[in-house]
Order: C-alpha cells, then structure tokens, then sequence
C-alpha cells in the first residue's frame, strides 16, 4: 500500500521514493518527522477576514511549548531541534486558519491532546513521535490555531505561506528573563478595540458562514486529551 507523508513523499511498495505529483492542496502543515499531515484547501477572501497572525507571550502558550520540548528530548531523542515551538523571544508564533479549510488529516494515531485545565475549551495537540507542536483548537472557535513552524504551502501562488506576526500579545504575562521582542512587531500589553473588533468579525464571520466544522474534527475527537501540563509523556488515564 502506498503512504504519502507531510513532506509529500510518496514510498512504492518497493521501498522507493517516488516523485509525487503536483499537490491538489493549498498547503499542508504537520509534524517534522512527517507522520501527521493536515492537508489545507484555503479560498481567498476579503479583507475583514483575512488570516492573522501573531507571536503570543502568554504563560499558558509559554508552558505548552517547554513541556512539549522538554517531552522531545526526553522520549523522542533522535528528533530535529526543528519541532521547538518558542522563538528567541520565548513566544510561540501561530496564525490562524479557518476549520472548513483543514480538510484532510493523516497520522491521528501520533496525535497527543492536553488540556491545561479539567473544564478549559481550549486543546493543545502535538506529536507523540517526534515532540512538534501541532495546532490549538477551541472547541467553540471556528477557527484553529497552527504553529507556523510546522506549515508548508504546495501551490505556486503560496496561498498558506507563512505569515510574518502582526502583533505580539500578552507581552505583560511573558516569561521571566524573555529576551526582548522584535523591534518591527507592534507589542500589545492588553487587548485593543481595533484587535477585538478583527477577532470578533472574523469569528462571527465564520460561524454564519459555516467554518466551524471541518472535515478532520471527527478524527481529532478520537484523540485522547491529557489533563495538565505534567501530564505530557505519562500513561495515566486520558479523557476522549
């Protein structure tokens, strides 16, 4: 049987590597090791509803990201220093995508999910093989989060590249001892009514519109979600 990996790599069942074909996708992003792959069919759309991206500050994102590194190198030794989410500046940079354009994903058994808190909306996912941060879903969003690190567009016109920051948030929750920001990146302390105002326009956008389900939900919520930071690289009983 033919495997076809996020690298886009097809292997024979001869043990060759073959050439693929030009891919059908906009773009793909998924582990480095090349296990997971979400395939991602992104439309163009207006300016009120373009994709966004920032470098977020946050101690949650902050804690998630040494926890899944600290996970790599302990249980995925032989992986590439590639997976590490955190910047030089202890952020981690993420854009969004609407649900509906993840249309495809492989390699949900390497999928790990963690919740930081029993009752919180929001769920982490990363690779179980190789330690890469994958994406953030929450729950009731229409949209998901992806690590931008783990992105890769496949057609010419680079409609999934990755996009430079626009902003860095939650600079005031940063780390202790985070070296400083970008000095071309605008830095926001708090939450400004332009920044709510592109947020809440493209959520109830994609709502209406019907953004919200995609095609791979079914197969995330198969994965099994930990409760807790501590929790990553441990056997104990996860909730579906």
């Amino acid at each position: 049987k033919n495997q076809i990996n996020c690298h886009n790599l097809i292997m024979t069942e001869d043990n060759v590597i073959a050439a693929p074909k030009e891919s059908s996708f906009d773009g793909r992003f998924g582990c480095v090791c090349g296990n997971i792959c979400v395939n991602v069919m992104q439309p163009k759309s207006s300016s009120l509803v373009t994709p966004t991206a920032a470098l977020c500050q946050c101690t949650d994102c902050y804690q998630f990201a040494l926890a899944v590194s600290k996970f790599r190198k302990e249980f995925c030794p032989e992986s590439s220093e590639e997976a590490d989410a955190l910047t030089a500046s202890n952020a981690t940079n993420m854009r969004q995508i609407y649900k509906s354009d993840a249309v495809k994903l492989s390699g949900e058994d390497y999928l790990q999910g963690v919740k930081l808190k029993q009752d919180s909306p929001c769920i982490r996912y990363y690779s179980k093989c190789c330690g890469t941060p994958i994406l953030i879903d929450y729950t009731m969003s229409p949209f998901f989060l992806v690590f931008q690190h783990t992105m890769n567009a496949t057609k010419k016109d680079g409609r999934f590249q990755r996009m430079k920051p626009t902003v860095v948030l939650n600079h005031n929750s940063a780390p202790p001892k985070s070296p400083s920001t970008p000095d071309d990146i605008p830095v926001q302390d708090g939450v400004s009514i332009g920044f709510m105002f592109h947020i809440i326009a493209r959520v109830l956008w994609g709502i209406l519109s019907g953004k919200k389900s995609s095609p791979i939900t079914t197969k995330l919520e198969t994965v099994p979600t930990h409760i807790g930071i501590n929790s990553l690289g441990k056997k104990e009983e996860t909730e579906k």
